[in-house]
């Protein structure tokens, strides 16, 4: 079983700096999505239906801005599989999964199979 390292004060800053990207990233999609939603409701120029028109095409033109936010919200999950990776990129392999092991020695724990195991 792999021993825990301790963070260091870079790994902290980078979860704060995670933290602070992600939520102004989510906070800004929120008020983006409720801004339209109100704009197209209760806006000025034109019906309705083209103001809707407008945002969905809006969406349409700027579709690879989404790409770009998609890059801070998924930072966490890479970063975490590299930390894991025993291998190169093309004979990619992870470590078992770790599971807890209790005091007594009859616990299904202990005795399950890991992914790659045998029984």
């Amino acid at each position: 079983m792999q021993e825990l390292k301790k963070p260091s004060k870079s790994d902290n800053f980078l979860k704060h700096v995670e933290l602070i990207s992600v939520s102004i990233v989510a906070l800004s999609l929120w008020f983006a999505a409720i801004f339209s939603f109100v704009w197209i409701l209760f806006g000025t120029g034109g019906d309705q239906q083209t103001r809707l028109a407008r945002v969905i095409k809006g969406m349409n033109v700027n579709w690879k801005i989404g790409l770009l936010l998609l890059i801070p919200l998924f930072y966490r999950t890479v970063r975490e599989i590299l930390e894991r990776m025993e291998e190169g990129p093309l004979g990619t392999k992870f470590p078992n999964p770790k599971v807890p092991k209790t005091d007594t020695p009859d616990s299904e724990e202990e005795t399950r199979p890991t992914i790659g195991q045998e029984k």
